[in-house]
């Protein structure tokens, strides 16, 4: 039984508990529910500036950088925790704003439910490309969800259903107006957001990164390595379509060019890598360093940019592998565990 000292509480064992003992289990439970909470509050605060009176130039902005940030989050989703590498996730942006582009377009549907019907029709997508994509693994499952990409491509440019080169274009009176459509675009990457934070400390995010480290001892362990790669991927897909639903209300149509666009696939790769992968503020980080420096001063000169990304992502990948923040975040540890080292042998020294 446990008793209580004026020095703290006592162990079975009789000895008095130390600080770090006590706090622990605090500060614990404390990281587990503060990054939903931070990640709500964030959200509800960029709601507020984006439905109040910000300049409409600001929210497109701001709806730009929040749809960058849930594409890079649910391609996170995969490489970060299953150690999926997709190549793809152009195809299911395309594939969700096709989604709600014909079904308001074609079907007559208020947006709001043409971005409902984004959910259901993903589901179906990411479940039918898992069928042959997760039997592949590595540079095969790369290469596999590229040529995915290619084909669902090849499909909206020469099927007249879709357009063709000219997509499909909506009724201006069907759209929100921007600062819905900013609002919408920060819900869904603050629920991109939480589904990696979800990942990070739940039991079915342990699990992945087991089949991602060791996918033959997960087996082992009896780990449902099929299962969970089907949940996650599904879930990807279904996130990253419902930023393309957004992004054809914000553009107003649906195009191969613009929705199919391979920007968005290198995006995210370089976004969530420059980031960190498999962390939860990495590619946040990454949006901000990749959006501000690299698309947005240098929007004039398209091809420079690319150039600059491209030669980034191949520095990264071979001298940074884990991204930037995490090797930014130890330095910051070790700068001040040191500081405090330095203070106690002071202290010491003055005692």
């Amino acid at each position: 039984m446990t008793m209580l000292t004026r020095s703290g509480p006592l162990t079975p064992t009789g000895t008095v508990r130390t600080w770090e003992e006590r706090v622990t289990p605090l500060y614990r439970r404390t990281r587990t529910i503060a990054p939903p909470v931070v990640v709500v509050v964030i959200a509800a605060v960029l709601m507020g500036v984006v439905l109040g009176g910000a300049k409409l130039s600001l929210v497109d902005t701001a709806a730009r950088i929040a749809l960058l940030i849930a594409v890079a989050h649910a391609w996170n989703l995969l490489a970060g925790f299953a150690g999926l590498i997709s190549l793809g996730t152009s195809a299911f942006v395309g594939a969700g704003a096709y989604t709600v582009a014909m079904a308001v377009a074609n079907l007559g549907w208020p947006w709001w439910a043409a971005l409902l019907l984004v959910v259901p029709a993903m589901l179906v997508v990411g479940y039918l490309l898992s069928i042959p994509l997760l039997r592949l693994r590595a540079d095969y499952f790369a290469i596999g969800s590229f040529a995915a990409l290619l084909a669902l491509h090849a499909i909206a440019s020469n099927l007249g259903v879709f357009g063709r080169s000219m997509g499909v274009p909506m009724p201006t009176a069907a759209l929100p107006d921007p600062r819905t459509t900013a609002a919408l675009a920060i819900a869904v990457a603050a629920v991109t957001v939480l589904a990696v934070v979800y990942l990070s400390v739940s039991r079915f995010g342990l699990r992945l990164q087991a089949i991602r480290d060791n996918e033959a001892a997960a087996k082992t362990l009896g780990v449902a390595v099929k299962s969970s790669y089907l949940i996650v991927f599904v879930l990807s897909s279904v996130l990253t379509g419902l930023a393309g639903g957004v992004l054809a209300l914000q553009d107003g149509s649906a195009t191969p060019a613009n929705s199919f666009a391979m920007s968005w696939t290198i995006g995210a790769l370089l976004m969530a890598t420059v980031g960190g992968v498999g962390t939860v503020t990495g590619p946040v980080m990454g949006v901000f360093v990749v959006y501000w420096l690299l698309q947005k001063q240098l929007e004039d000169f398209a091809a420079l940019s690319l150039i600059i990304q491209g030669a980034l992502l191949i520095v990264l990948v071979r001298a940074a592998p884990t991204g930037i923040w995490p090797p930014v975040k130890r330095l910051g540890k070790t700068i001040l565990l040191r500081t405090r080292d330095r203070r106690l042998a002071s202290a010491g020294k003055k005692a």
